[in-house]
């Protein structure tokens, strides 16, 4: 698992310690079943998972992969502390203000982003659409597609959290592991889109699969247009050589307000 080995590799490397036991295997087949049928009627739900990279044998028995643990695993945090996701309401703007409330999630990957998204709930006014929403801060769209975004294309070994952070005036969603941009600059990316190499792409792929993203390449031109519908500031994004940070502005919110006259 060292960092020189490539990502469909790592993803499909066993995970010492880790059993079939660590799997929900109902959700597995179910996967399965989406993902290549005719492999359940070939022989058992074991050696399908290992085809669709899920398990992997040790000797004779089977252990679970990253992706397995990573997408079905009941508690992967246990083998990965770093997979789990932080929610934090901070009263201002900055990181040196005081925090109102910390959230510490675990789970797969699908139940990160469900469970983030009810945690986003309490602590900020989300909508649809503005017309339906008024006074909502957020899209709830967008918020979802970011939060998918930094969980499915993270860089799974670096031992960085993902967190999302509420200020007064926006929320910003920090992920571990550069953006795969090839020769596209940021600002095409998020003007036009069409871009999708995705780092993991074994979890891209079965993210895709589960209905959670589609690998067109469509997000941020998505997010965007989700955010302009509530409001004209810009979504901000920076890319480092090892984080991505997104930050999306509240709509009824600015820079500069005194929050004891929005509460």
């Amino acid at each position: 698992m060292a960092l020189g080995v490539p990502n469909a590799l790592f993803e499909r490397s066993s995970v010492p310690g880790s059993l079939p036991d660590d799997l929900d295997m109902d959700a597995v087949r179910a996967f399965i079943h989406l993902r290549a049928e005719r492999l359940l009627r070939q022989g058992s739900l074991e050696e399908a998972a290992v085809r669709v990279g899920i398990l992997a044998r040790s000797g004779t028995t089977y252990q679970a992969t990253v992706t397995g643990l990573c997408l079905f695993g009941h508690q992967p945090q246990l083998f990965f502390p770093q997979w789990g996701l932080a929610v934090v309401r901070l009263n201002g703007l900055s990181l040196a203000c005081p925090v109102a409330q910390r959230i510490d999630l675990e789970g797969p990957l699908p139940h990160l982003v469900d469970q983030a998204m009810e945690a986003l709930e309490g602590l900020c006014r989300l909508g649809n659409e503005p017309q339906a929403d008024i006074g909502a801060e957020y899209a709830r769209l967008a918020l979802r597609e970011v939060l998918l975004n930094a969980l499915i294309h993270r860089d799974l070994r670096l031992s960085g959290r993902v967190t999302v952070r509420v200020f007064d005036d926006r929320i910003e969603v920090w992920s571990p592991g550069g953006a795969h941009l090839g020769n596209t600059s940021l600002e095409e990316l998020t003007q036009a889109g069409g871009l999708s190499l995705p780092p993991n792409v074994m979890i891209a792929t079965a993210a895709r699969v589960l209905g959670l993203g589609e690998q067109l390449g469509r997000g941020m031109v998505l997010l965007k247009n989700a955010c302009a519908r509530f409001t004209s500031l810009p979504v901000e994004l920076s890319v480092g050589a090892n984080d991505v940070l997104v930050s999306l502005p509240s709509a009824t919110r600015h820079p500069g307000d005194n929050p004891q006259q929005l509460s």
